[in-house]
């Protein structure tokens, strides 16, 4: 093996001791064409290491020799999984699956990038509350920091399971409660910011952040929750302000809202926060320890360096503020009771580092997102280099003892990994017994196929819903998709599907001003190839659905195809029977009625071609003082719709139904636009009298 260098401070198992230099030791070149395992030596700790693929529906446990022992096909991107003690598979999204893969709780609430099991049972899930970039103002952000007609801000919920589907919220915690901002004096939250290191200053970070799908602004962008029984206290880790959190929990919803209360006395405010002085402007970037972490966790009681926090320090950050490469950092808190040292006008310690790992050069490990680490029980330390698809144990002295890379190439990345012990609860009910497979790639495809091939037996017995480049079916509570003749070129493009509910609420907050939920998703999470075949299939929600629009897309090409339908047709067909009784207002590529207070829209040859468009419908009022008040200026009213959330494609027509205003109307222009290049058609009409539709 070759030689690197690694980064030795010293410390004891137990108390923490001060960081000594820098000490160069050993461990192995990285090997980026390597996959599988790579290295395992004695020193290794012995157990059962489990991760995703970043881009899969398959959870993996491995031995320390490599040997897939056992596999989950989970049938959703888990990105994240954790083994409960009682042998199931705790994932993101709030979802829970047994060994066999099977969903034995799936709460629908917001959640995203990590969620833990309590010590009662309860899931602590970390979620987002979005405001709309006016009411962010309204709490004394800079407008000029807003890019985004939203913005989101950390959410946390402790969720009580009661059902298979349902749970109910017995705690949270939102950031927006905890705010301080010194631009505008007439606003909520103004102060002087470093008088309250237990703020949040509403405006650090705000103007770097992006404007993500230009819609929101991801502006902390928490990655990692922890929760320390002992204490009482949640621990965060925040990319976007190169910080880690520390809250109370023992405080009751009214007292987390506020700054009173709890075992601290000081309810939801921040007990300690470290790792970017700057966030609270009581220093610059060279006090800057931090940068863009990820996973920051106490480590576990029993375990070398109890009590200490251990963190993924990503080195990267906003251009100009880059460290450049990644270290794995153990500190040790300045706890006071409940609460922690803080010197009036001083930042939070510590200065140094209990202990730390990094390479050289140090560029050479380097993982700009996800990533995170776990403390073992021989003192090693687990650590998951995501973007190479890399996990990989290190001792205290900086030697590689066990290192394995995903061998799934083109969906190497893991988000984080885990190493359980042979003894752990939670693998008792497993049979581990190495399975004969031992290339995770073509593990993939053989634990797949056999789903698969009965979902394509079921689908085949039927009619699809809809043809296209693939053939749709809906079969058992599954959306599949299917190509006779098929192969990986077929599959190598993004998938999109949007599912349209009967009722708008069913919808998650954030999706409902877009009226469906979307789904963007790669062939290798949801589907297989098998016999000259390609089979998808994608578990359909838990709510009632009106109608799906799904197909794929090239990054340079757009739509490659698309196909739409809707479950139930049978209210579009008497539109059109209404309609087809008398005679259209306006005709064009479209012909135009008004019957039963709506406007039908009706074209008799038709395919989803005819559909794709956005359709644009103004109406004129007789009276300006009905138009809404942002309208007026205007003169009329703008009723934009897709057709997907309007229409219904049946027996080779295509018809559209939109509800009229009550109020009386003088005329209509409608018609169908491309974004950017104009009208493909128009139509204008009257009502004569100015009254309204019949």
């Amino acid at each position: 093996m070759a030689l690197l260098l690694a980064l030795l401070a010293a410390c004891s198992a137990g108390a923490p001791t001060a960081t000594v230099a820098p000490t160069p030791t050993l461990a192995p070149e990285p090997t980026p064409r390597a996959t599988g395992l790579l290295v395992n030596e004695p020193e290794a700790f012995e157990g059962y290491t489990l991760f995703t693929p970043w881009e899969s529906d398959l959870a993996y446990l491995i031995d320390n020799h490599g040997r897939v022992i056992h596999a989950w096909t989970l049938r959703h991107n888990p990105r994240l999984v954790k083994l409960l003690d009682d042998g199931n598979l705790l994932t993101i999204g709030n979802r829970i699956f047994d060994a066999d893969g099977n969903a034995v709780w799936n709460y629908r609430y917001p959640q995203h990038h990590d969620l833990l099991e309590m010590p009662n049972g309860n899931i602590l899930s970390l979620s987002t509350v979005i405001i709309p970039g006016e009411e962010a103002i309204g709490l004394g952000a800079n407008p000029d920091s807003l890019a985004c007609p939203s913005l989101w801000a950390t959410h946390i919920v402790e969720i009580r399971p009661t059902g298979p589907a349902d749970g109910e919220i017995v705690w949270q915690w939102s950031a927006l409660d905890h705010l301080i901002q010194d631009f505008d004096p007439e606003k909520p939250n103004y102060g002087v910011v470093v008088d309250h290191p237990e703020r949040i200053d509403f405006n650090f970070a705000l103007a770097e952040a992006p404007c993500q799908d230009d819609l929101r602004l991801d502006w902390q962008h928490a990655n990692a929750l922890d929760y320390n029984e002992e204490l009482d206290q949640i621990m965060i880790t925040l990319r976007r302000f190169s910080e880690i959190w520390i809250i109370d929990h023992s405080t009751s919803v009214e007292e987390a809202a506020g700054s009173a209360g709890g075992n601290s006395g000081k309810g939801g405010d921040l007990l300690y926060r470290w790792g970017n002085p700057r966030a609270y402007q009581r220093g610059t970037l060279a006090d800057q320890r931090l940068f863009w972490p990820h996973n920051a966790h106490w480590i576990p009681r029993g375990l070398p360096g109890a009590g200490n926090v251990l963190i993924f320090n990503n080195g990267s950050e906003y251009p100009g503020m880059q460290r450049g490469y990644s270290s794995m950092d153990e500190i040790s808190l300045p706890a006071d009771g409940s609460n922690y040292r803080l010197d009036e006008g001083s930042a939070y310690g510590p200065n140094e580092h209990v202990w730390t790992y990094f390479a050289d050069p140090p560029g050479s490990f380097y993982s700009n997102t996800q990533s995170g680490a776990q403390r073992l029980p021989n003192g090693g330390t687990l650590i998951t280099d995501a973007e190479a698809g890399r996990i990989f144990e290190v001792t205290r002295e900086g030697e590689t003892v066990w290192e394995f890379v995903n061998p799934a190439l083109g969906y190497q990345e893991v988000y984080r990994a885990y190493r359980y012990a042979p003894d752990y609860p939670g693998l008792r009910g497993l049979d581990l017994t190495p399975q004969d497979e031992s290339d995770l790639w073509r593990v993939n495809w053989w634990l797949k196929s056999e789903s698969y091939r009965a979902a394509y037996r079921a689908a085949a017995a039927g009619e699809p819903v809809a043809r296209s480049v693939f053939d749709l079916h809906l079969t058992d509570g599954e959306f599949v998709y299917v190509k006779e003749a098929c192969d990986q070129k077929d599959t190598e493009s993004s998938f999109f599907l949007h599912i349209a509910p009967e009722r708008t609420d069913d919808l998650l907050q954030e999706r409902r001003k877009h009226g469906y939920d979307e789904l963007d998703f790669g062939f290798f999470r949801y589907g297989a190839l098998f016999d000259g075949k390609c089979v998808a299939l994608v578990p359909l929600p838990d709510y009632p659905v009106a109608a799906f629009r799904t197909g794929q897309q090239n990054q340079d090409r757009g739509d490659l195809w698309s196909a739409m339908f809707r479950l139930n047709p049978e209210p579009y067909r008497a539109a059109y029977r209404a309609a087809a009784a008398g005679e259209p207002i306006a005709r064009s590529v479209f012909d135009l009625y008004v019957t039963g207070g709506q406007l039908t829209y009706v074209k008799e040859e038709c395919g989803q071609e005819d559909t794709a468009n956005r359709f644009f419908l103004h109406i004129v009022p007789e009276r300006a003082d009905d138009l809404p008040q942002e309208r007026r200026e205007h003169g009329f009213d703008n009723l934009d719709f897709d057709f997907f959330l309007n229409g219904a494609l049946f027996d080779g027509k295509c018809v559209a139904s939109v509800p009229l205003p009550d109020y009386p109307i003088v005329s209509v222009r409608t018609g169908q636009f491309v974004r950017g290049e104009g009208e493909v058609w128009s139509a204008e009409f009257a009502l004569g009298g100015g009254m309204p539709p019949p």
